[in-house]
């Protein structure tokens, strides 16, 4: 596998995330997050609510792509969820959120962390593709498109 396609693996993925506003999404991805790499899930939530109001990470086109690189993690942990409704997260073109990736990198991979952060975002700036991951309603669906983009993907 290139690293193209390695960058945009998701460890885990959540549908349909049921949550009025920002921070009941970041308290989501931190709880899962935190099982994923058995870190603390307070501490991650804590980190990246004081990020969130430092600088949005609401992309436009209703995709947001929260980070955090921190010494308290060992190794890199990627996250997508859609969003049962989509909220506002001071978007810089207004539109609400409603799709969100977050990457989790341990401080040592500065380049690493950056490249990542490009590519998935290159990712999701496909409306077809999000259209279909708009219509996902299960983890396995989400999985088969995020897996199997037919083609979208250009390269690195």
């Amino acid at each position: 596998m290139n690293s193209y396609m390695r960058d945009l693996e998701f460890d885990i993925v959540l549908p349909k995330i049921k949550a009025d506003n920002i921070n009941q999404v970041l308290h989501s991805i931190s709880l899962a997050a935190s099982r994923e790499l058995n870190i603390q899930s307070d501490k991650l939530h804590l980190a990246l609510k004081e990020k969130e109001a430092n600088s949005s990470s609401a992309i436009g086109d209703g995709v947001a792509i929260p980070h955090l690189q921190t010494t308290g993690v060992k190794r890199r942990a990627t996250l997508f969820a859609t969003l049962d409704r989509a909220i506002d997260m001071n978007a810089i073109d207004h539109e609400p959120v409603d799709i969100i990736a977050f990457v989790l990198s341990p401080q040592s991979e500065g380049a690493t962390h950056l490249r990542r952060l490009s590519r998935i975002s290159r990712f999701l700036k496909n409306h077809e593709l999000n259209a279909k991951l708009h219509e996902a309603t299960d983890e396995q669906s989400l999985r088969a498109i995020l897996a199997n983009p037919e083609g979208w993907l250009l390269a690195a």
